[in-house]
């Protein structure tokens, strides 16, 4: 029966061997996806239905659905923490990697087609607005001729009062705010927020933020006031910033912005939300159809809401959603378990300056489904399951940050875990420790690259952890582990 048993496993492991040299057996190594968490109504139906009509997939979907409900807010709305104090916009930066041909424009089209319509409207409206104030100015300047003429005859000082006061009247033309930025420059990014206060983009096929607008960004994302200098206007200041940047691009430019030490440095990626695209293979078990007229308008009709009056877009009447007292303890103790995680765990260490914002992270993420809810988002608090949904997409998030964090290219991860794997099956080896792998493989590839592979061997049931310090948690790894062979056989030492 023992001997029967080995032949098994050696027969298994002779397969896994020939699976790993003549194939590419790691081709990814994460499996964590929005599609499995229970959204609220407004947002599940919203997103499955144009996953489905488009035959997108649903996570792509989902992210221009959060970037959408975002713009369409265009820093209206924040989110307050009343015992903490803490209150937070709304603002996202947000970046997906992913190949071509995999449906970035279909998952973004019924958006953009809904901001486009709305900047035609808007664009509209202006006209009409300024061409009132053209005329209010014709008048005013044939009033002042007229209040100039007199006053140089008489010299009464009513007449230089009135003149003084035809001179406040004047309208100045109006610069109709848009929802889609089209340039992408720190330059553009600046002469917008200084003329509406908000800066939007949601590009399916764009490139990652210019390196010239970092600091501005960062900025922006943290609510800190903008002023720009201009010669022919003098100064003008926005006192509540607002980003949304939502950038689904090629894996290249992805991970070498995910990597740039300057961006790193300056805190930019911390502020990130980034997602590795994997296809979800749920999303395509539905057969596509129309988007119904019934879904495209109710989708319409809750971004409509959101932006209010296309009139007082310039205005953006404030206004703040606040947390239950059971969302409230929850987050702060879901915060402080991240925290201890981050002292903890070596896993969280990679990704230290994100997670220290991941609090932030999650009540933006609850403030925007909330906000796409319910019709009164203002009135109706944040509740408990609501903020615990949050953690849980920043969970999968993290997880896209964890990987990316330690590699930067897909072909080198899967060349790694390959070597890992066949020095552990061809040498049969038993047990072993993290750092003498590292230690053996150190010319070939760096200590971070090891533990992608080291990740991947678990994922794929090859290795195990094990050791006595070993007590997990639902993220990381302890910064010293064991690891035994899963397909280890005694008979052949």
């Amino acid at each position: 029966m023992y001997d029967g048993w080995l032949l098994r496993i050696r027969r298994s492991r002779d397969r896994l061997l020939e699976d790993i040299r003549g194939a590419k057996f790691f081709a990814e190594v994460h499996e964590k996806t929005f599609s499995r968490l229970p959204l609220p109504p407004v947002t599940e139906e919203i997103v499955s239905a144009i996953s489905s009509a488009r035959h997108a997939d649903f996570n792509l979907v989902f992210w221009a659905w959060l970037g959408a409900v975002a713009l369409a807010d265009h820093g209206r709305a924040s989110v307050y923490l009343p015992g903490a104090g803490i209150k937070s916009s709304l603002s996202l930066l947000l970046m997906v990697g992913a190949d071509s041909g995999i449906g970035k424009s279909a998952a973004t089209a019924e958006f953009l087609d809904f901001f486009k319509k709305i900047d035609e409207k808007i664009l509209l409206h202006y006209e009409e607005l300024n061409a009132k104030i053209a005329v209010d100015n014709r008048v005013r300047v044939r009033r002042m001729r007229e209040l100039c003429n007199s006053y140089a005859r008489t010299g009464n000082p009513e007449q230089y009062e009135k003149m003084l006061q035809a001179e406040k009247e004047k309208k100045t033309k109006l610069v109709p705010p848009c929802f889609t930025l089209s340039e992408l420059t720190s330059a553009a990014y600046s002469q917008r927020m200084a003329s509406q206060g908000f800066v939007g983009r949601i590009d399916p096929e764009g490139i990652p933020l210019p390196k010239g607008a970092m600091d501005q960004l960062r900025k922006y994302w943290s609510g800190e006031p903008h002023a720009q200098d201009r010669i022919s206007r003098g100064q003008t200041v926005s006192y509540d910033p607002a980003i949304i940047d939502v950038t689904f691009t090629q894996l290249g430019p992805f991970q070498a912005l995910l990597h740039d030490q300057e961006a790193n440095n300056r805190g930019l990626i911390a502020r990130m939300l980034v997602y590795r695209h994997l296809p979800d293979e749920i999303v395509y078990r539905h057969e596509r159809y129309p988007l119904s007229d019934e879904i495209r308008q109710r989708m319409e009709n809750v971004l409509s809401r959101i932006i209010g009056a296309l009139d007082a877009v310039h205005e953006k009447a404030c206004f703040s959603m606040e947390l239950s007292h059971d969302a409230e303890q929850f987050w702060n103790s879901e915060n402080e378990l991240w925290m201890q995680e981050l002292r903890n765990w070596e896993e969280l260490w990679k990704i230290e300056e994100w997670v220290r914002r991941i609090g932030e992270h999650a009540l933006r993420i609850a403030g925007i489904l909330h906000l796409a809810e319910y019709s009164d988002p203002e009135i109706s608090s944040i509740d408990e399951s609501e903020i615990r949904l949050a953690f849980d997409i920043l969970d999968v998030f993290a997880h896209h940050m964890q990987i990316c964090a330690r590699s930067t290219a897909d072909e080198r991860e899967q060349a790694c875990a390959r070597d890992v794997a066949l020095w552990i099956l061809e040498y049969n080896v038993e047990t072993f420790i993290a750092t003498q792998l590292k230690q053996r493989l150190k010319s070939s590839y760096r200590a971070s690259e090891i533990d992608v592979a080291l990740y991947c061997l678990e994922r794929n049931g090859i290795i195990v952890s094990i050791g006595n310090d070993i007590t997990l948690r639902r993220r990381g790894r302890p910064r010293s582990c064991e690891y035994r062979n899963l397909y280890f056989q005694p008979s052949l030492i």
